[in-house]
C-alpha cells in the first residue's frame, strides 16, 4: 500500500492495487489516494478461476508492470503475468523463512518467471541467491523506508499516565507481534537481569500474537511483573513510541525490522540482536549495541549502559535519526523503486507510455 500511494503521489507511474482480501479499510484508503484497484476475494488456494478479472485487466489495460509482495502472491503474480503476457515481473520478498522444501520450488518458479527480485536487506539477499541459485544481477535490494513525520502523538505525560508509568522511570520498549521467531523470552530474562539493580524500569511489550500468554506466565513466573506492561495490540504505534526511552529487538530471524526504523524516526536508541538484516539499520555503538541472539546478559548490559547514560542515549538517538534520513525513508525507497522499473522497461525493449 505505502509503495502505491508514493508512487501515485509522485506522478511517474499509474499504480493500480489489487489485493485478495477486502475490508479493513482497504478501499476506503485507495479511495482517498486515488488509487484504483481490484479485489479478486480469493479464498482458498484452489480459487484460481478469481483470477481470470486480474487477467483481462492486464489484456485490456495493457499493463507494464506487475509488482507483487510474499511469497503467495510472487508466485501467482508471476504466472498471471506470463500469462498475460507483462513485460515486467518483480518480485519482492520481505523476511521468508526459507526452511521448507514448499517454500524452495516456490521460490525457484518465482525467480525463473520474474525479471527482478527485491529484497530489504543484503542479507536476505544473499541468503536466496545461495538457496535458490539465481542469477545474482536479478536480485536487487532496496530498503523499507518509513514516513518521518509523526503526526497525532499525543504529549509524552499523557502516554505515561495512561500505562501508568511514574515520570522518574526509564522505559525500556519492544514492539513486535508475540511469535516464536521474535524471541520475547530474551527481552524478559534481559529485563530481570536490569531489575537486579534496583532501578526505576518500567518494560513495556507492545503486540499480540500466539505467544503472548506464555510470555505473561514467564512475566510472572520470573518476579518482573510489577515491571513489565503488556499493551496488546496498538493500532499507531507512533502514539506509544514517544514515552520509550530505549528501544529493543530480539528476532531470531529477521529481514530488516522496519521497527527499528521507527525508534529511529523518534530518535531512540537501539538495543537488539545481530539477526539478518538489522546490522544494515543498527551500526554498533552509533544508533545503537547489537548482541549475540538470546544473549540476554549482554542485551541488559548494554540496556543499563544507556539507562545510566542520557547524553549517550540523545547522541545515539539523533544518530539514528540522521541514518534514517539518509537511507530509510518512504520517498528514498520510492525513488529507488521507481528506478528499477524505468531500467526493467529498458531492458524489456519497453516505453513507459
Amino acid at each position: 500500500m505505502k509503495i502505491a500511494i508514493g508512487l501515485k503521489r509522485s506522478g511517474n507511474y499509474a499504480p493500480i492495487f489489487c489485493s485478495t482480501r477486502e475490508g479493513g479499510g482497504l478501499e476506503e484508503e485507495l479511495e482517498a489516494n486515488g488509487i484504483g484497484y481490484l479485489l479478486l476475494k480469493r479464498r482458498r488456494f484452489s480459487d484460481v478461476h478469481k483470477f481470470k478479472p486480474l487477467i483481462d485487466l492486464l489484456r485490456e489495460e495493457k499493463i507494464k508492470i506487475i509488482h507483487s509482495h510474499n511469497l503467495g502472491s510472487n508466485l501467482w503474480g508471476s504466472i498471471v503475468g506470463s500469462i498475460a503476457r507483462v513485460p515486467v515481473l518483480i518480485a519482492h520478498k520481505h523476511g521468508q523463512d526459507y526452511s521448507t522444501l514448499r517454500s524452495l520450488v516456490l521460490d525457484k518458479i518465482v525467480a525463473n518467471l520474474s525479471q527482478k527480485i527485491i529484497f530489504v536487506s543484503n542479507d536476505e539477499r544473499q541468503a536466496f541467491i545461495q538457496r535458490i541459485g539465481t542469477d545474482p544481477e536479478k536480485c536487487v535490494t532496496i530498503y523499507n523506508g518509513i514516513s518521518i513525520d509523526n503526526p497525532g502523538s499525543p504529549p509524552e505525560e499523557k502516554t505515561r499516565n495512561d500505562y501508568g508509568i511514574q515520570k522518574d522511570q526509564v522505559v525500556i520498549g519492544i514492539i513486535a507481534r508475540f511469535a516464536p521467531e521474535k524471541d520475547h523470552e530474551t527481552f524478559l530474562l534481559a529485563a530481570r537481569e536490569v531489575l537486579r539493580t534496583n532501578g526505576k524500569f518500567t518494560f513495556l511489550l507492545i503486540g499480540d500474537g500466539k505467544t503472548k500468554p506464555s510470555m505473561q506466565k514467564l512475566s510472572k513466573d520470573l518476579g518482573i511483573n510489577n515491571n513489565t506492561i503488556f499493551t496488546g495490540f496498538v493500532d499507531n504505534p507512533r502514539e506509544v513510541l514517544p514515552i520509550i526511552d530505549i528501544g529493543c529487538l530480539t528476532s531470531k530471524r529477521e529481514g530488516m525490522g522496519i521497527v527499528l526504523l521507527e525508534y529511529m524516526a523518534f530518535r531512540k536508541p537501539v538495543v537488539s540482536t545481530n539477526a539478518g538484516g538489522i546490522p544494515e539499520v543498527v551500526q554498533e555503538g552509533i544508533n545503537g549495541f547489537l548482541v549475540d541472539p538470546g544473549d540476554y546478559k549482554s542485551m541488559a548490559g548494554k540496556i543499563l549502559e544507556l539507562a545510566r547514560d542520557v547524553n549517550l542515549r540523545d547522541r545515539m538517538g539523533q544518530e539514528g535519526f540522521s541514518i534514517l534520513n539518509a537511507k530509510f525513508t518512504d520517498t528514498i525507497m520510492v525513488n529507488n523503486i521507481e528506478k528499477l522499473y524505468d531500467q526493467s522497461l529498458e531492458a524489456a525493449g519497453v516505453t513507459k507510455e
